[in-house]
């Protein structure tokens, strides 16, 4: 089926936009000495793909991929996600003279000037198409170069009257990764010759937008590396976290290329297995233990034993199915990412957070546990992973339940409990601007993903795509769109017109960002992705200077509040244990003046303070999210 796709991009070089054929512009057919042929400034299509012109084309290719499938699952949005994915780079146009290849930012500066050596030409086969790949490597010295270390260039071509254009990747690993890594399959960054208007590539795209549906529908089933990789693993890194001391361990290293796919299947069953058994162990231990003693303690350690039977029998006949299932992906892909979103479920709202609040129950009965003192005066329990939350003006809360749960969606809930909006998405992050509009940072660790600004009739007003991982974004006074980006290290601000500003890549892992009134921006750090400790909470100055940092807490993920008063509100999750979730608020400097911890909280991922002094939480593995009073 991969081989399918890999056709279909074949004879999308002989056809339509990207064609190879007697109109092809003349080039030697020998191999380059230098970069000869590419000669002249080049046009990044992918930097075309946001303009108004597009939009037909995004929803004539939604229409043929529909028209394909028989349905109507696929939007226009779903396109224009497709087009950003083939055309990804981490940079903007290009200027290439004799053996120099300089790379320019999006704001039309020289992000780096690179010099190559020819290393031959590959000549891909389907069937009866082929085409050439034209091998190029770096000689330079300069590290910023590094990543670009490798090139592989098409020939320049057209299509009758057409976008004369080329395309080309580029990495740090390997010819052979670039030309045959099925992670690529669809990936053909696209520049067009100096002056090409945007007429002229909106309407070559029109003319290949049937072809271009096709793709887009065979792409949703059949390229598993990458998104189907990810959603495994988004799926199935996270079993359960601890029962008793360190008897049930996470899943660690569930990312992996297609070749290591089916052991990372198995290592998941067993692994899910051994948890499961785990904690059908830990639990029979643990009634047995108590199950002569009285009181609410011992009452709430039987209650939660028992709920535990159905999860754990319904853990292991999934596992079964997935033991059944692994030996070959490809071909049972789907039913894999079905069972794994099932496992994911029970996992984390039928395992883990039972399983905190049961031990924590069980040390009540040696020595004080945490009592919160502090009343929960309203709670909203329907969800399945809640990261994030908001009280808006109105009254109402905005829930993200998303990032691994099984809903994935942005909600907005009243008090009475009901749902007067919800979005889908896949997220941690969504902040309702005053005006009236949800600005959302998703799909969160997708290949393409965006930043969306969305009414409330779910219009996209507004969107900011790259080659990011967005964990949260915020919105300055003056309309510029500020993103955490922990996937290249970095707190970013974008204005409307999609110019990038300010940057401040100093940094390891990033998650979640607040625009403060006084212009600079609070977030917080994990400094070691390896084990995902060692975070801290920072605020960063315009001029790009840290002045203020809070260190004791650990939360490999969450959300923190600049409060009016100058304190600073944050959700401790105590991923690593050092001493029980919690929710705090620290001064200025680095007081603890407020706190809120109780038995049942179990992961707490989001925080927000409302104005009269009551606190949001959104507890992700319980799951619920609460409000509780002050005093």
């Amino acid at each position: 089926m991969i081989t399918g796709i890999l056709l279909l991009v074949a004879l999308a070089l002989s056809t339509g936009i990207a064609s190879v054929d007697s109109h092809s512009v003349s080039v030697s057919q020998e191999t380059p000495a230098l970069l000869d042929n590419w000669n002249g400034t080049w046009v990044n299509v992918g930097t075309l793909l946001d303009d108004p012109a597009m939009d037909a084309v995004y929803e004539a290719m939604a229409d043929a991929a529909n028209v394909a499938a028989g349905d109507g699952s696929f939007t226009a949005d779903d396109a224009r996600s497709f087009l950003y994915a083939m055309h990804k780079t981490n940079f903007g146009d290009l200027e290439i003279a004799g053996n120099t290849v300089t790379y320019y930012n999006a704001d039309g500066t020289v992000k780096c000037e690179c010099e190559y050596e020819s290393a031959g030409v590959e000549t891909v086969a389907f069937g009866e198409e082929e085409f050439n790949w034209y091998k190029f490597a770096f000689t330079s010295e300069d590290s910023a170069c590094s990543e670009y270390k490798y090139l592989i260039f098409t020939e320049v071509h057209s299509h009758e009257d057409g976008m004369v254009h080329w395309h080309m990747r580029y990495g740090n690993t390997s010819f052979d990764d670039l030309i045959n890594n099925t992670d690529y399959a669809i990936w053909y960054p696209t520049f067009a010759v100096e002056g090409t208007t945007m007429e002229t590539v909106a309407d070559g795209y029109m003319g290949g937008a049937e072809m271009m549906g096709a793709m887009m529908l065979a792409s949703q089933g059949s390229i598993v590396p990458t998104e189907r990789i990810y959603g495994l693993a988004c799926h199935l890194e996270a079993a359960v976290e601890a029962v008793h001391d360190d008897g049930v361990h996470v899943i660690e290293d569930a990312k992996g290329e297609f070749e290591k796919y089916k052991a990372e299947i198995q290592q998941a069953i067993e692994t899910i297995r051994g948890s499961a058994h785990g904690v059908e162990q830990h639990r029979a231990e643990l009634y047995d233990i108590t199950k002569d003693l009285e009181g609410e303690h011992v009452d709430a350690i039987h209650k939660i034993a028992e709920d535990y039977e159905e999860p754990v029998d319904k853990i292991l006949a999934l596992a079964h199915q997935l033991d059944g299932l692994k030996d070959d992906p490809v071909a049972n892909e789907e039913e894999i990412l079905e069972i794994a979103g099932k496992l994911h479920g029970h996992l984390h709202a039928g395992l883990e957070g039972p399983a905190r609040r049961m031990v924590r129950r069980a040390e009540a009965l040696g020595y004080e546990a945490p009592e919160s003192g502090k009343e929960i005066v309203w709670e909203y329990t329907d969800v399945s992973y809640p990261v994030c939350v908001q009280r808006l003006p109105n009254g109402n809360t905005l829930i993200v339940d998303t990032a691994g749960g099984e809903n994935n969606r942005a909600i907005e809930v009243t008090p009475d409990k009901e749902i007067v909006w919800e979005y889908p998405t896949l997220t941690f992050s969504a902040r309702r601007l005053p005006k009236g509009n949800t600005l959302i940072a998703g799909p969160f660790g997708r290949p393409t993903a965006n930043v969306t600004e969305v009414t409330l009739d779910k219009e996209i007003v507004w969107q900011y795509s790259g080659d990011f991982i967005p964990s949260g974004a915020d919105r300055l006074a003056n309309g510029n769109t500020v993103i955490a980006d922990p996937k290249n290290h970095r707190v970013i601000e974008v204005t409307p017109d999609k110019e990038m500003v300010w940057e401040y890549t100093d940094l390891i892992y990033v998650w979640s960002v607040q625009c403060l009134p006084n212009g600079n921006m609070l977030t917080i750090e994990t400094q070691d992705t390896e084990n995902f400790t060692d975070t801290r909470v920072i605020e960063i100055t315009r001029d790009k200077e840290i002045i203020w940092e809070f260190t004791d807490f650990d939360a490999p993920f969450g959300w923190v509040q600049r409060l009016p008063n100058g304190n600073t509100i944050i959700a401790d999750s105590d991923k690593h244990h050092k001493k029980y979730p919690r929710i705090i608020e620290v001064t200025p400097y680095k007081e603890i003046v407020w706190g809120y911890t109780d038995i049942d909280l179990t992961y707490p991922a989001g925080v927000y303070r409302l104005e009269n002094g009551n606190t949001l939480i959104a507890d992700c593995r319980y799951p619920h999210v609460i409000e509780v009073g002050a005093s």
